[in-house]
C-alpha cells in the first residue's frame, strides 16, 4: 500500500476522530478514581511534555495565545466537571456544538451577519450531531449545562486562535 500525503492525512483524520470519540468515556471512567482538577493538571502536563520537544524557535509572548489557552483550559474544566453528571454521548454532542457556535460568535464579534453557508452548515452539523449522539428526548441537566459552557469556551478558543 502506497502512503502518499493524502492517505496519511486521511488516516490522521480518522485517528483523530477515533481518539476524540473514545476520550469522553475514558475521562468519565478516570473521574471515578481522581478529582477533576488533579486530572486536568496531569492531562495538561502530559500534553506539555509530549509537545515541548517539537517547539520551534524561542518562546514569544503573544496575548492572543494566552487568551486561547485560558479558553481551552476553561473548556476542558467545564467539560470534565460536566462529565460527573452527564453521559459521555451527551457530553460529546454538546461539545460538538462549538462548531455551530463559532460562525455566530464570529459574526457577533466582527459585527457583521454570518455567511448564509455558515448558517446552513451549522444547522446541518447540529442535526447530524444529534442523530449520531442522542437517544430519546434530550432534557438538559446540571452536567449538560456545564458541558454547554465548555462548548462556548471551545468556540472562543477557536476564535482566539484566528488572531
Amino acid at each position: 500500500m502506497k502512503f502518499n500525503k493524502q492517505r496519511i492525512a486521511d488516516l490522521a483524520l480518522l485517528g483523530t476522530a477515533f481518539a476524540w470519540g473514545t476520550t469522553f468515556q475514558l475521562v468519565k471512567d478516570a473521574l471515578a478514581d481522581i478529582d477533576t482538577f488533579p486530572f486536568l493538571a496531569i492531562r495538561f502536563l502530559a500534553a506539555f511534555l509530549i509537545l515541548f520537544p517539537f517547539r520551534k524557535g524561542k518562546f514569544r509572548w503573544h496575548p492572543a495565545a494566552l487568551r486561547a489557552g485560558i479558553y481551552l483550559f476553561c473548556g476542558y474544566a467545564f467539560q470534565t466537571l460536566g462529565l460527573l453528571w452527564t453521559t459521555p454521548s451527551k457530553a460529546a454532542f454538546i461539545t460538538g456544538l462549538n462548531v455551530i457556535l463559532v460562525p455566530f460568535m464570529a459574526a457577533f464579534i466582527d459585527r457583521k451577519l454570518p455567511y448564509w453557508g455558515a448558517c446552513a452548515g451549522a444547522v446541518l452539523a447540529a442535526a447530524g450531531l444529534g442523530f449520531i449522539s442522542l437517544e430519546g428526548v434530550f432534557l438538559p441537566g446540571k452536567g449538560d449545562l456545564l458541558v454547554l459552557c465548555c462548548s462556548v469556551f471551545f468556540a472562543l478558543q477557536i476564535l482566539a486562535v484566528r488572531e
